[in-house]
């Protein structure tokens, strides 16, 4: 494994590129003031642009290191920042990283996640060399399971009262994709 960090990605429709603070007002405004959209994730929902920044600040002090990858999901059409996608945790021993990403609610329905996904599933299994990648999500969230599914992630089981968010204590569904899954 060799890692490379966040670099820029391109795909038909989106730009996946770092984070920076010029990002945070309308990520604030369509993203992560949300309560929707930040209903089963582990942070709050942010209450001031100034909450956007904070988090913002941290990501990108963070982009010093080449084993951080995280980034912002630019609409090219309309050089939007729509959500972000990025590995939550990963074990170099074992090569496995995990997955967590966002997007506005107006974007939902459209493909956006699965095509960035699927992006960043490549990027980080064939280039950066990960071995597996896995993802979980709410039970009661069913969309991000199929944007995971649409992706070529594998179901793998489900873990009782796994994490703890604004909705409560979660059962969650797991997913995941190994490196020998995309040479099938």
């Amino acid at each position: 494994m060799e890692h490379k960090g966040t670099q820029t990605i391109e795909t038909q429709r989106l730009i996946l590129r770092r984070i920076t603070p010029d990002d945070a007002q309308t990520l604030f405004d369509d993203c992560f003031s949300h309560p929707e959209v930040t209903k089963y994730l582990r942070y709050p929902t942010h209450q001031t642009v100034q909450d956007s920044l904070d988090i913002i600040g941290v990501w990108t002090k963070q982009y010093e290191k080449d084993d951080f990858y995280h980034w912002v999901i630019v609409l090219k059409d309309e050089n939007r920042p729509m959500g972000t996608i990025g590995v939550v945790s990963h074990n170099k021993h074992d090569a496995c990283a995990m997955i967590g990403y966002q997007l506005s609610e107006r974007d939902w329905g459209n493909g956006y996640m699965t095509e960035a996904l699927k992006a960043v599933l490549d990027y980080l299994l064939l280039d950066v060399g990960f071995n597996r990648v896995e993802g979980m999500y709410a039970v009661r969230n069913p969309r991000s399971g199929a944007v995971m599914r649409r992706a070529g992630m594998q179901y793998e089981g489900m873990m009782r009262e796994k994490f703890y968010c604004r909705a409560g204590y979660q059962d969650a569904n797991v997913y995941a994709l190994l490196k020998s899954d995309l040479a099938r």
